[in-house]
C-alpha cells in the first residue's frame, strides 16, 4: 500500500487510540464541564455522568460500538447479529461496518429520511454501494479468480448486513423516546418503554451514568396484524459510549443518496419521453416559476397546489417533501432548477412503473395535471 494511503482498519485503529487519549486528557476537567462525578467504564477509562441530560439527547451527539441482533421467532432461522461503529448527531447518524472477508468498510449515512451508502476498499477508494453490489467481475488468471471469489463473498456478507439494517431507524427511536417521562429501576439500570407508529421500544440506561446500554424493538400489535410474516424483533446493544458533537459527517464527494440516484435515473428517462410530453412538463414548470428565473421553491409549489384546490396541509406536506429530498432542507424558500424538479415528480408519480421506464410518461403527466391544474 502506498505510504500516502491508509486502510479503513488502520484509520479505525488510529481513531480509537486518539479517542482514548482524548478521554484521558479531558478526564481531569470532566467534573467542571458536567458537574457530575467521574465514572470508570469497563476499559478503565474515566467517563462523565450524563444523567442530567434529557433522554433524547443521550441518544444524540455520541460515538460508540453497536451490536445489532435480529431476534427470530423460535420456529424461524437462527438469530442474525452484526457489530458496527456509529456516530450520531442531532439529525443524522453514520454506521460503519468492516467486511470480514476483504477488510473493506461499508458506511451507511441516514439523514432526514435519506440513506446514502458506500464501500471504502482497502486502497481507500470510495464506491457507491449499490454500484458495487451490482458489479460483475471476470477472471482472466488465477489471481483475479481469487479476487473475484473474495468480492462475491463480501457481497453476500454485505447483503446480510443490509438485511439487519433494514429494520433499524435510530431517529424514529429517538422520536418515540421523546414522549417518555418516567422509567423503572431494575438493579443498576433504568428502563423506559415507548411506542412509535409501527414499533414499540424498550430503552435501558445505566442508572448512575445515564449512558444508554441497549434498545429493544418489536412491532406493535397493529403492525403484526397487517403483516403476518413480520415477526422479527431487534436488539441493539451500545458499548464504548463517548459524547461527541460532529455535525459535519457527510458522504465522500461523488457519493449520492438513494433518492439522488432515483432522481438521476428519472431525469435520464425524461429525455426518452415524447417531445409533446417534455413540453407539457416545461409548461407546468413555467406555471410555478412566477419570476421566470429558472427555478421554483417549495413555497411556489405549495401556492400552486392551494390555487388548484388542495388543502393547506397537503400542499405544505408535498412542498416540504420536495425541499427535503432535493435541498436537504425544511426551508420552503429553497429553490430547485428544472431537471431536479422533473426527476422528483417522476420519482413521486411513476408509482408502480419504474422511474427509468419511458412509459411512465403516461402516468406522470396526468398526475401533474391533477395536482397543479384541478
Amino acid at each position: 500500500m502506498p505510504a500516502t494511503q491508509v486502510s479503513p482498519a488502520i484509520r479505525r485503529r488510529i481513531s480509537d487510540d486518539a479517542r482514548m487519549l482524548l478521554r484521558a486528557a479531558l478526564s481531569d476537567g470532566c467534573e467542571d464541564f458536567n458537574h457530575d462525578p467521574l465514572e470508570v467504564n469497563s476499559t478503565g477509562a474515566h467517563t462523565c455522568s450524563i444523567s442530567h441530560l434529557p433522554l433524547t439527547e443521550r441518544l444524540q451527539n455520541f460515538r460508540g460500538q453497536l451490536r445489532l441482533e435480529l431476534l427470530q421467532p423460535e420456529d424461524a432461522e437462527a438469530d442474525t447479529a452484526v457489530s458496527l461503529r456509529i456516530i450520531v448527531t442531532s439529525s443524522k447518524y453514520l454506521l460503519r461496518y468492516q467486511v470480514a472477508s476483504t477488510g473493506a468498510e461499508v458506511s451507511v449515512l441516514s439523514q432526514a429520511g435519506l440513506v446514502t451508502s458506500w464501500i471504502t476498499t482497502t486502497d481507500g477508494c470510495h464506491i457507491q454501494l449499490g454500484r458495487f453490489l451490482a458489479s460483475t467481475t471476470r477472471a482472466s488468471d488465477d489471481w483475479q479468480e481469487m479476487t473475484m471469489r473474495e468480492m462475491e463473498a463480501s457481497k453476500a456478507e454485505i447483503l446480510a448486513l443490509l438485511g439487519v439494517l433494514d429494520s433499524l431507524d435510530l431517529l424514529d427511536m429517538v422520536r418515540a423516546l421523546g414522549g417518555t417521562s418516567s422509567g423503572i429501576y431494575f438493579g443498576t439500570e433504568r428502563i423506559y418503554h415507548a411506542s412509535g407508529e409501527k414499533n414499540t421500544y424498550g430503552f435501558t440506561f445505566d442508572a448512575r451514568t445515564g449512558h444508554p446500554l441497549s434498545i429493544t424493538q418489536a412491532l406493535t400489535e397493529d403492525a403484526r396484524a397487517g403483516d403476518s410474516d413480520a415477526r422479527t424483533s431487534l436488539q441493539l446493544s451500545i458499548d464504548d459510549y463517548v459524547r461527541h458533537d460532529d455535525s459535519s459527517i457527510k458522504a465522500p464527494i461523488g457519493i449520492k443518496s438513494d433518492a439522488e440516484l432515483l432522481v438521476d435515473a428519472a431525469v435520464a428517462c425524461f429525455y426518452e419521453w415524447t417531445a409533446a410530453g417534455r413540453q407539457q412538463v416545461e409548461q407546468f414548470f413555467a406555471l410555478l416559476d412566477k419570476d421566470d428565473d429558472g427555478s421554483v421553491s417549495g413555497q411556489d409549489v405549495a401556492d400552486q397546489l392551494l390555487d388548484a384546490g388542495h388543502s393547506s396541509e397537503r400542499a405544505e406536506s408535498i412542498a416540504a417533501e420536495m425541499t427535503r429530498l432535493l435541498c436537504d432542507s425544511d426551508d420552503p424558500s429553497e429553490e430547485v432548477t428544472f431537471l431536479p424538479f422533473v426527476g422528483f415528480w417522476i420519482m413521486l408519480l411513476a408509482d408502480d412503473v419504474h422511474v427509468s421506464d419511458p412509459s411512465n410518461e403516461h402516468r406522470v403527466l396526468p398526475g401533474l395535471q391533477q395536482l397543479f391544474l384541478t
